[in-house]
């Protein structure tokens, strides 16, 4: 029987398409794999039985864990109600204990935060800005808080420490601006502005350091350098010149003096230019003309040259004025060509000058305006000056100031210009030292005002005074006058006490042993008396004593040529006296009768004293008229004992004007007070009431106005035309109330050249003589300060070294935050 082909050979065949076999084959084949087919699926059924069986017992462990889940579930459910309610019950006891703790924590911290707000310095309110803090108390008071506030941070232990610690860090720190120390520049500028020596400065510092722990200037290396920065010494020539002064006992004595001048002017001033425009201080306003003002004026002996710069704001700030020459001596014509030539020529020369602006040089043409008293102006055009016949150096008007041919106010018309001097006039005249136009001088601003007012203002106020109080006798108008009247009395009274003493002395003679009596000539032998005999025919200096006439001098008669006594020839007055040093007098005998007896000479001793006691009378009555006379106007003038003059000096006192102080001449701000509105009010109050007080306080009022106008400013046209309105009034009404009064040079500049003057220039006080005034004090303190250098020459250099610092700080500008 063929074997039986496998089913798996049989889909073999199938797949792979084998060799199809025989029926019989095949059946075979396929009776054998049903055959394996059934034993499977008997094998199946059996396993499926088992696993039928195991799944019953799988099924019940299934229901037996089921139930046993089903109860752990249970008792699962029990327990996790029995926890919740166990942990709520936790939660809450916790909650509780929880919240006792949080509301003992926040009572803590409300505590906290109670005494937190009362040390803070709002105290838990809304404070104020600081800056809106206005008074002291308030200040006071925020600043009390912080410290409080910091004491709570840092103990009261260490508080003083941290303070003294927290102020220093503060002052290094570049955040805050406040400080402890000054820099080196504002140490500089402190040393120079209030004239603080090395000296000083070393001492003061040791004293901070002591006192304070720290110093607030720099160190005296640092100041040195900076004013090693700016030293001029190669910029003046200085030359010791010796002159002769006496002293006040008449000694003469040789003082050494320096004279000090520039020797670049031109570059002086073009470096003060530079550094006016490194710190913004130059102004231009209505042209682009660089103006100089060229001038000076004595003060203490010395006189100084200086120039003013017009284009800054203060031009006449003395600590910006350019001191350019200075010597010991008057500022006259003559010390001022030989001192000063150089400078002159130099100032003669600047036509431009050059400086940098915003990186680019820029040339501007200068102005050179003559500043300076009368004087000195006149000094420096070579004019003749304020005595002479032509007192203006601005015009050729012509006039006498003194003197019986006196111009008079009411006659002579001060306020007309006459022809305008020129430079051409200046140089063939003479050799002015100033090339300048003179009409670039304007009247000096403060000596006109000032000259003005105290002669035709407060001369006359007291002139009034004093006539009001000298009763029904006249006394002139014009102060002068009476002061010259009182001078006459006071000669008049000492030559009638000169006549009264001539003729009491030879009272004298007849007052000793009378030489008219027999007692005189019989008590004593000839020849007895101790005086030498003369060749007169009775001796008296002979017989009498000689302490009575032991100053009697012998003279020869120009007649009979005897040598004779003074006395034995009865020459008694000084006029008989001048007889004998004359050599024209006579003895008694030629002159009288030869051999005159005894009893004629004592009638004729008689006779001449008796001529000597009337005339003696006479002149004491003269003299006592005299010296009554005299007493009155020194009471009057001198003493003020009348009730108007005693008034007006209380009025002028109280409103800051006693004139009496310096030298009885007003200051300028003396004037500027008296010629308020409201003051002059009250003068006039003090005199009755008069149509000439009525016309002399417009005057007075003029007058203010036209002082108001000396100022800075740039003037308009507008403004110029009411100027030269109220001067207009001026004129005319000072004519009317002073008419016999004398005309002053600066009464006529201050008329007829100053509205001239304005229209050219616009400015009348811009540049004035005031700054060089007020230099002088300056230049004294320093002179005082350096008066125990002997060196003349290095007293000299410091000088100019204090002036050149000086105009340092005023070009960067007095501020206290200057940084440089």
């Amino acid at each position: 029987m063929p074997k039986k082909a496998s089913w798996r050979q049989i889909r073999a065949s199938n797949l792979y398409g084998t060799v199809k076999e025989s029926p019989e084959v095949e059946i075979a084949n396929l009776k054998s794999l049903l055959d394996d087919s059934e034993k499977r699926v008997e094998f199946v059924e059996n396993q499926v039985s088992n696993l039928r069986q195991k799944l019953r017992e799988k099924e019940e462990e299934v229901e037996d864990l089921t139930r046993k889940l089903n109860s752990k579930t249970e008792e699962f459910t029990c327990f996790r109600s029995i926890s919740h309610a166990a942990i709520e019950e936790a939660r809450r006891c916790q909650k509780i204990k929880d919240e006792k703790i949080l509301e003992e924590k926040i009572e803590g911290l409300k505590m906290e935060i109670r005494g937190l707000v009362e040390s803070s310095p709002s105290r838990g309110s809304t404070l104020k800005p600081y800056d809106l803090l206005t008074s002291k108390k308030s200040r006071k008071d925020r600043c009390e808080r912080v410290v409080e506030a910091i004491e709570g941070l840092v103990g009261a232990k260490n508080l003083d420490r941290f303070l003294t610690d927290f102020v220093h860090f503060i002052a290094a720190s570049e955040k805050f601006s406040f400080a402890l120390a000054l820099s080196p520049w504002d140490s500089f500028f402190c040393t120079i502005r209030w004239k603080l020596s090395n000296k000083f400065i070393k001492e003061f510092k040791d004293y901070l350091n002591s006192k304070l722990g720290f110093d607030v200037f720099s160190s005296r290396q640092e100041i040195d350098k900076i004013r090693k920065n700016h030293a001029p010494l190669d910029d003046y020539n200085i030359n010791i010149e010796t002159t002769t002064r006496c002293t006040r006992k008449g000694f003469e004595a040789k003082v050494p003096m320096a004279v000090v001048s520039a020797k670049n002017v031109k570059n002086l001033v073009e470096r003060r230019f530079q550094s006016l425009q490194n710190n913004s201080r130059l102004q231009f306003e209505y042209d682009d003309e660089v103006a100089l003002g060229f001038g000076g004026d004595k003060g203490a002996d010395v006189t100084k040259l200086c120039i003013v710069f017009q284009n800054i704001a203060s031009p006449n700030n003395p600590h910006g004025i350019l001191l350019v020459g200075y010597y010991t001596g008057d500022d006259n014509y003559a010390n001022l060509k030989s001192k000063m030539r150089t400078v002159f020529e130099q100032v003669n020369n600047i036509k431009s000058i050059k400086y940098i602006v915003d990186g680019v040089e820029v040339e501007k043409n200068v102005k050179i305006l003559p500043i300076g008293d009368c004087k000195i102006i006149s000094a420096m055009f070579n004019h003749a000056g304020q005595s002479s016949l032509s007192p203006c150096f601005r015009c050729k008007a012509t006039w006498s100031t003194h003197g019986i041919n006196k111009a008079v106010i009411g006659s002579f018309p001060f306020e007309n210009a006459g022809p305008i001097r020129s430079l051409n006039d200046l140089t063939s005249d003479g050799d002015p030292l100033l090339l300048v136009e003179p009409e670039n001088a304007a009247p000096p601003g403060v000596h006109t005002i000032l000259g003005v007012c105290q002669a035709y203002v407060v001369d006359w106020l007291i002139a009034t005074a004093n006539r009001d109080d000298f009763g029904e006798q006249d006394l002139p108008q014009d102060l002068k006058k009476q002061n010259a009247l009182y001078k006459n009395v006071k000669k008049e009274e000492k030559q009638s006490e000169t006549a009264v003493t001539a003729l009491k002395i030879p009272m004298l003679l007849f007052c000793r042993p009378n030489p008219s009596s027999q007692k005189f000539w019989l008590g004593k032998e000839e020849g007895s008396g101790t005086n030498p005999p003369c060749s007169a025919s009775l001796c008296i200096a002979h017989h009498g004593k000689k302490s009575n006439f032991k100053d009697q001098e012998v003279f020869h008669c120009v007649q009979c040529n005897k040598s004779v006594h003074g006395v034995c020839a009865m020459l008694f007055t000084v006029d008989e006296h001048s007889d004998i040093s004359n050599y024209s007098a006579k003895c008694i005998d030629c002159r009288i009768a030869p051999g005159m007896s005894l009893i004629q000479l004592q009638q004729h001793l008689e006779q001449r004293k008796q001529e000597l006691k009337e005339k003696i009378v006479e002149d004491e009555s003269l003299l006592e008229d005299i010296q009554e006379e005299r007493n009155e106007l020194q009471d009057l003038l001198k003493n003020s004992s009348g009730a108007t003059r005693q008034a007006l000096e209380n009025v002028l006192v109280n409103i800051g004007c006693d004139y009496r102080v310096w030298f009885q001449e007003l200051n300028g701000n003396q004037a500027r007070t008296l010629l308020r509105i409201e003051n002059i009010d009250k003068i006039v109050a003090v005199f009755p009431k008069s149509n000439e007080l009525c016309i002399m306080a417009n005057v007075m009022k003029d007058l203010a106005f036209i002082m108001s106008q000396a100022d800075n400013s740039t003037k308009t046209d507008e403004e110029i035309d009411k100027i030269q309105a109220v001067l207009d009034r001026f004129c005319d009404n000072l004519r009317k109330v002073q008419p016999s009064s004398g005309v002053l040079p600066k009464l006529h500049l201050l008329t007829a050249h100053l509205v001239p003057f304005l229209r050219d220039h616009r400015s009348w006080g811009k540049v004035t003589e005031q700054g060089i005034e007020a230099l002088h004090p300056i230049f004294n303190s320093l002179n005082l300060r350096f008066a125990a250098v002997r060196d003349p020459l290095l007293r000299a250099s410091l000088t100019v070294q204090m002036m050149t610092n000086f105009n340092v700080i005023h070009d960067v500008g007095e501020s206290w935050n200057i940084s440089k």
